[in-house]
């Protein structure tokens, strides 16, 4: 009953949910939650707290323990703490491949891009991890899953799209124009990271607009407000400072 509440950012209700009287049963899943909550809400220590207690406890069902830790993954990737998010979400991810659960993989492959997206931000060799980002986005479109009225399961197609667009994202930002220099080689350098950033450019307002137009947006508010970024954040790499 909580987890629709925390993706409605509705914390107050959730919050409720979670913290009666806990059912032993249901500790283990209702501290993974709990976990989520707290990161979303910006308070790291009591979501790394809910994690802490939450590992001692018997995971149950295969099932049930690695959407656990799945959960704590997220809460992991939200406050920060990538080496711990990356763990976890890979162990669930081994669940759910040996039992088959392919909606599992996929979230699992989509939340390890965005991990990966992450670490390149702050990362002396971004290429490394925009690189291992581009693997899970491929991961997570090639598990086959059933797909009833051509709906992109879990909307994958429009997630892998915003990932796809801030790989690029980091791609432009991270390899800035480099100075001229005065001989032919030098020009023709210019000429060459010029021409490779136009493209990136372009292949980047093409994602975008894919993901703008998908469908699927509207029912995802925190995506929408991704888009609005990326959109921005392509125009001031462009120099457009207005649009931006």
């Amino acid at each position: 009953r909580a987890l629709p509440l925390i993706e409605l950012r509705r914390r107050s209700r959730a919050r409720a949910i979670l913290g009666g009287d806990p059912d032993p049963i249901l500790e283990a899943p209702r501290l993974a939650r709990l976990a989520i909550l707290e990161a979303l809400a910006g308070r790291p220590g009591p979501a790394r707290a809910a994690r802490g207690r939450l590992d001692p406890l018997e995971e149950g069902p295969p099932l049930l323990g690695a959407w656990n830790q799945y959960y704590a993954g997220v809460s992991a990737l939200e406050t920060g703490d990538l080496a711990e998010a990356r763990k976890r979400v890979k162990d669930a991810r081994k669940t759910f491949h040996a039992t088959g659960f392919p909606v599992g993989e996929i979230e699992c492959a989509l939340v390890l891009a965005d991990a990966a997206l992450r670490a390149a931000s702050s990362s002396a060799r971004p290429e490394v991890d925009l690189a291992l980002a581009a693997e899970e986005i491929d991961a997570a479109r090639r598990v086959a899953i059933d797909s009833p009225g051509h709906v992109s399961p879990r909307s994958r197609d429009l997630r892998t799209t915003i990932l796809e667009a801030r790989i690029i994202l980091g791609r432009l930002a991270s390899r800035p124009c480099k100075a001229s220099r005065k001989d032919a080689r030098g020009a023709a350098r210019k000429r060459e990271d010029a021409g490779g950033r136009a493209a990136g450019h372009a292949a980047l307002s093409d994602l975008i607009a894919r993901a703008a137009g998908d469908s699927t947006l509207a029912n995802h508010p925190d995506l929408r407000i991704l888009v609005e970024c990326l959109s921005a954040a392509s125009a001031r790499l462009g120099g457009d400072i207005a649009a931006a």
